[in-house]
């Protein structure tokens, strides 16, 4: 209702009586200026006392919501504060130490508020605004088959900006952390795999929250990576060096295994700054490339016309130093032979060699199954009279297990009593494509029971002198092994228990494999 419009030529006469009239049916409608006198809260037999204001969460927050009472509390502590930088400029303190005493110790007064409620804020008013935060998890390059030994990179991305964030990483339901497996690094929300194996495959999940502990959580539809071994088209290059001086020059082929008429390539490239990018030689089988600086670092590859073949992706660095060690991609596996090697960018009669963690070793290395032993920091040093000209940058090579698990099995059939058969099966999974004769060893309270190259050993006739520890060893060469679980078995008066060291009933299984027989 408007009622200054009664006013008239300085009259206000008229006024005056419309809102006492106003003022008197508010009152009889209970619609009072005051509000009326509350109940008394009682909590557990207990009357909660009436505050004007109170402290939440670095705020003060009043009985009538205003913010004097807040301000002035923010002011007062600021104020406190100030005294002591006036202070210290007067002993002439650098500008910098002045500018991080007042972020320090001032402006994080004025601005704790701010960070304790502006997450909350914004989720509401984007709430408000139609706008729903959702979490993405996408693969770079998004190629649609992952191919042994490449490196992939997974980007976990709001489509909203939303200060603050924190990122978690999930495989197959478990969380990730630090130490994270070998040639996986983790960047906040960027998570890469390098070199990946079989042990990489399953399914990954992103999520991300804000504050400690967290106040909201969103998380990613799952990406699923599959690992195929070898590509159908082949990859090649000359010269074969993937660590370039810039200014080289190096010529790449591609052709389709058991289909040499498809003869149309696309050509691309994957760097820091470009996620897929084109090449300018389209559609031929070759592409000659000049790599003039670092910024053409990065995954190449090429695809057929149709672009439903792809080679290998492989990865090629450029230095500007002198010198540069070679080495093949990483990190290496357990096995894997591997020659490491001293270039030069232009030819010279100077000495060059490999040092391994600063001990000096060969112009060139070669490892013959590469062992966890030989990891560490590797470089290329040029020498002249025993005066340093030149040193290449440092590599760190880290060595992967063989074996990505190795488990013992126990196959009994439903129940095993005294006197019926047991048959235990040592299965492994590895990381490398290599076809590498794997040696087995069946141990009982860690006494050796057989070694060879079977997969399974029988217990003929279960009798209480076979109850025990069982545990199996699977090697390649003599330093390269990896033990299973140990699991305690046991007869019963129904049936053999099957139990790990914790005392936990383990399903029993079937499978059929060539055995080394024990007899009772």
């Amino acid at each position: 209702m408007t009622v200054i419009g009664l006013i008239q030529d300085s009259d206000e006469s008229v006024y005056r009586r419309e809102v006492e009239q106003l003022a008197l049916w508010c009152a009889q409608n209970n619609l009072q200026e005051e509000p009326p006198v509350l109940a008394p809260l009682i909590l557990l037999n207990s009357t909660e006392s009436v505050v004007e204001n109170f402290r939440f969460l670095g705020s003060t927050i009043s009985q009538d919501l205003k913010w004097a009472p807040n301000i002035d509390t923010i002011v007062k502590k600021a104020q406190q504060r100030l005294h002591f930088l006036r202070q210290l400029k007067k002993f002439n303190l650098p500008q910098a130490l002045l500018i991080q005493f007042y972020s320090a110790v001032i402006q994080s007064v004025l601005c704790l508020p701010i960070i304790v409620w502006f997450d909350l804020c914004l989720l509401c008013l984007l709430a408000l605004d139609g706008h729903q935060p959702k979490l993405f998890l996408t693969m770079r390059p998004s190629w649609q088959t992952v191919y042994y030994g490449e490196t992939v990179t997974l980007s976990c991305q709001m489509n909203i900006d939303i200060p603050g964030l924190q990122y978690q990483w999930y495989k197959d339901g478990e969380r990730l952390q630090a130490p994270y497996a070998v040639g996986h690094t983790v960047e906040s929300h960027i998570y890469t795999i390098s070199a990946i194996v079989w042990s990489d495959q399953g399914e990954y999940k992103c999520q991300a929250h804000t504050g400690k502990p967290s106040v909201q959580s969103y998380t990613s539809r799952p990406l699923v990576l599959n690992i195929t071994e070898h590509p159908e088209v082949s990859f090649l290059q000359w010269p074969t060096w993937t660590v370039l001086f810039a200014g080289e020059k190096l010529t790449l082929n591609c052709r389709v295994n058991g289909d040499p008429q498809i003869k149309k390539f696309r050509w691309f490239m994957a760097t820091a700054n470009h996620l897929r990018r084109n090449l300018s030689c389209e559609n031929i089988p070759g592409c000659s490339i000049t790599f003039s600086d670092k910024n053409q670092s990065g995954l190449y590859w090429c695809e057929t016309e149709s672009g439903e073949k792809r080679s290998k992706a492989v990865s090629f660095t450029v230095t500007d130093n002198m010198v540069a060690l070679q080495t093949p991609p990483l990190p290496l596996t357990e096995g894997d032979d591997v020659t490491l090697e001293c270039r030069t960018r232009y030819p010279t009669s100077h000495m060059t060699k490999v040092y391994h963690e600063d001990q000096e070793m060969q112009p060139s290395v070669w490892y013959t199954r590469v062992k966890k032993e030989h990891e560490g920091r590797y470089k290329c040093v040029v020498f002249s009279r025993q005066t340093l000209v030149a040193s290449s940058e440092e590599v760190n090579i880290t060595v992967r297990d063989f074996f990505s698990s190795v488990m013992l099995t126990v196959i009994s059939g439903l129940s095993v009593k005294k006197g019926e058969m047991v048959k235990l099966t040592c299965e492994v999974k590895n990381n490398s494509l290599q076809k590498l004769p794997v040696h087995y060893s069946f141990l009982k309270d860690g006494e050796v029971l057989y070694e060879g190259e079977n997969i399974a050993y029988t217990i003929m006739k279960m009798n209480k002198s076979h109850a025990g520890n069982y545990m199996c060893v699977a090697s390649i060469g003599h330093d390269i092994q990896k033990e299973s679980a140990v699991k305690r078995i046991h007869i019963a008066k129904g049936a053999m228990l099957c139990q790990d060291v914790n005392g936990d009933d383990h399903p029993i299984r079937y499978l059929s494999q060539k055995d080394k027989v024990h007899g009772d």
